[in-house]
Order: C-alpha cells, then structure tokens, then sequence
C-alpha cells in the first residue's frame, strides 16, 4: 500500500470516527433499535401470523441489526487495513525484523 492510499485510508478513518461520535448517528441507532424493539414485541403478541410474514419480519430485524452494527464494523476493517499496512511498510524498511 501507498503512503497515498494510507493517508486516504486515515482520513476516511477519522470522518467514520467523527461520524460514530456525532449526536445524529446516536440519533439514528436510537431509533433504529427502538424500531427492532418494536418490531419483535409485534412478533411476540401476535401469535397468528403466516410463516411468510415471521420470516419477512426476521429478515427486517436482521437488516436493521446489520445496519446499526455496519459503521462499527467499517472502523474496525479500516484499522485492521492500517495495521497490515504498517506492519508491511516496517517489512520494507527493516526486512530483518522479525515479526
């Protein structure tokens, strides 16, 4: 990896950072899990409800989850991207280092 692509790779780091810590995106899980909240309290006190319509409404809840874990998710393969970038420019560097 380039010190370019390293750089670009920060910077999209720190505004997912600033991102997971503004006021808006707590805003937005908030009401995301109140949603997956609501969602599965209308699963439990409907007791008739099709196969059909219980596995769309999974697949909603599932979405949801997948939707409010997804930024956390990107910050950390972000970083782990860095890590093997650093680890490979030390390589270049000083290829008698062991690891």
């Amino acid at each position: 990896m380039t010190e370019i692509e390293a750089e670009a790779l920060e910077s999209q780091l720190r505004s997912l950072k600033e991102m997971r810590d503004s006021r808006g995106w707590s805003l937005l899980k908030d009401a995301i899990k109140d949603d997956i909240l609501n969602a599965c309290l209308q699963m439990a006190d409907n007791p008739v409800m099709s196969e059909k319509e219980i596995d769309f409404r999974r697949g909603a809840i599932s979405a949801a989850r997948n939707f409010v874990n997804a930024l956390d998710l990107m910050i950390a393969r972000l970083e782990g991207e860095l890590l093997v970038a650093s680890a490979e420019r030390q390589t270049l560097i000083n290829p008698n280092a062991k690891a």
